[in-house]
């Protein structure tokens, strides 16, 4: 799952704000995501919110840009 698919608007204009959506991602951390690369992946979106400037990947690629050195992740 996207974060966008979280929060971008829908038909029926039901659409979660960014802290929603990122609440949701650390409630499904160990069923559907790693939970440190979620930790990391929200602390990335809560100091640098998305911006309509940005494109999805090139927001992806600033997340993991600003994973920290010795950070264990599996990638």
């Amino acid at each position: 799952m996207r974060d966008t698919e979280l929060t971008a608007e829908r038909p029926e204009g039901t659409f979660l704000s960014n802290n929603n959506a990122l609440q949701q991602i650390e409630q499904q951390a160990c069923a559907a995501f790693d939970p440190a690369l979620t930790e990391v992946f929200c602390l990335t979106k809560r100091e640098h919110p998305p911006s309509a400037e940005r494109s999805p990947a090139s927001q992806i690629l600033f997340a993991i840009q600003s994973i920290p050195p010795g950070f264990p992740t599996v990638i």
